[in-house]
């Protein structure tokens, strides 16, 4: 008799710098919530980024030095894939900074937080928004992973982020035209 075992991608969730823990535990959360066909994995140790990776000048980090850096150190891991979490500024080639960036080659994401937090723009603290926003980038950055690109959907989490502000207007969720693609990978997205 033939059995039929559903795969389950394992995510490990990686804090690349101290990030508090009710919050990294909330997204962890979340994130386990949103999907089926996923495991995402807390990690269980916070890895600062290379201090080369620093660009004293900009007072930002460049993120392919950081990704590079992730994946040497996790190139032989059981992990299908790493989301990486960090509150810091970072940038990467043509842009002045990035709320997120991927690397599907080396099956790597990372978000940097600093730019999400409202306190940034000014704003008082807003811990429900400042959760909100770093759910949407790190499913983003999973969907790049996934062999997503973005979407012109303006709703769509896959729309690139600009600005605060597209991150703040798009949804968590794919739009029904990238949703089809990650269900065909096995993986569905659950509206809470």
């Amino acid at each position: 008799m033939l059995v039929l075992v559903a795969m389950k991608y394992i995510v490990l969730v990686q804090p690349i710098t101290l990030i508090e823990l009710n919050i990294y535990n909330i997204v962890v959360d979340l994130l386990n919530k949103l999907f089926t066909g996923v495991e995402f994995i807390p990690s269980s140790t916070v890895i600062t980024p290379p201090l080369n990776a620093y660009d004293w000048q900009r007072g930002q980090y460049y993120s392919p030095k950081i990704i590079k850096y992730i994946y040497e150190m996790f190139k032989d891991t059981k992990h299908d894939y790493i989301l990486c979490l960090g509150d810091i500024d970072a940038y990467a080639n043509g842009l002045n900074f990035v709320f997120g960036q991927a690397s599907p080659i080396y099956r790597i994401a990372c978000v940097y937080t600093r730019r999400l937090k409202p306190e940034f723009y000014g704003q008082k603290l807003d811990i429900e928004l400042y959760i909100t926003r770093i759910v949407k980038e790190l499913i983003h950055e999973f969907g790049h992973l996934l062999g997503l690109s973005h979407c012109v959907n303006r709703e769509c989490v896959m729309c690139f982020s600009n600005s605060i502000v597209d991150v703040d207007r798009k949804t968590p969720y794919f739009c029904d035209d990238c949703k089809r693609r990650i269900e065909g990978l096995g993986i569905k997205q659950v509206k809470l």
